[in-house]
């Protein structure tokens, strides 16, 4: 096969893109014990681990596996297949992800639904079923978060009043304090960031638990990461595990 012009420029991109991301990868999994380590080896351990939001998507990980396959063909004979146009697209927002920053405001979820603190519980609780949400945020006027509404509320409600019935018709969000503070969760809790802070070390932080300690449920992005800044966007762990698609 006689590759044009445009063919041998789509064979050096994917290349150039394949050593960028393959240098990446040894860094992520600073494997520095071993004398050696592969593309697939690093990719492997990444990805078993989890030590990157965008490999740990089982999705994006079968891709750059299919990447390496193709790598070692074009090592060996570069005028056997040519890196499709769509293939080769998507390998570039993968390697981007991966090797460059990607910030907090990226990824986080800009379209806030929300509670307020004299909202009725039940319709609270029913705009969070028809959402599918687990948490709504509770904001005042500026947008600031004064706490959280979650499917866990009246529990530790009932817990720390020792009681077993509640007439939640006639309740508002605020007669549920103080576990709607921030901190006032029994079993997670509520970080504050900033627009401008790197998805994986977020992503790390919010995998990891002590034992008997917190998960942490949502990560709220503001400007400065204070609390006392208008919400800006909201992430979950499952936020980080972004699919990149084919065009």
């Amino acid at each position: 096969m006689n590759n044009t012009v445009e063919d041998k420029e789509k064979i050096d991109l994917f290349l150039s893109l394949f050593r960028e991301l393959e240098n990446k990868l040894v860094m992520i999994a600073n494997l520095d014990y071993e004398e050696y380590v592969s593309y697939s080896r690093a990719l492997n351990h990444i990805h078993s681990l989890e030590l990157d939001p965008i490999i740990a998507v089982d999705e994006n990980y079968s891709f750059l596996k299919k990447a390496g396959d193709l790598r070692n063909i074009l090592s060996h004979n570069n005028d056997v297949c040519i890196p499709a146009d769509n293939f080769l697209s998507r390998f570039k927002k993968i390697v981007s992800l991966v090797t460059k920053k990607t910030d907090a405001y990226t990824i986080c979820n800009k379209k806030i639904i929300y509670t307020k603190r004299d909202m009725s519980a039940v319709t609270t609780m029913k705009m969070m079923e028809s959402q599918s949400l687990s948490h709504l945020p509770i904001l005042d006027d500026q947008y600031t978060v004064k706490g959280v509404f979650s499917r866990s509320t009246i529990f530790d409600y009932l817990s720390i009043n020792n009681r077993i019935a509640i007439d939640i018709k006639n309740m508002q969000i605020k007669d549920f304090y103080p576990v709607i503070k921030i901190d006032g969760h029994l079993n997670e809790s509520f970080i504050f960031v900033k627009k401008s802070d790197d998805i994986s070390s977020l992503y790390q932080m919010m995998k990891k638990k002590e034992k008997h300690g917190k998960n942490i449920s949502l990560l709220f992005v503001t400007e400065h990461g204070n609390e006392n800044e208008k919400l800006e966007g909201i992430i979950s762990l499952a936020d980080f595990k972004v699919v990149i698609e084919i065009e």
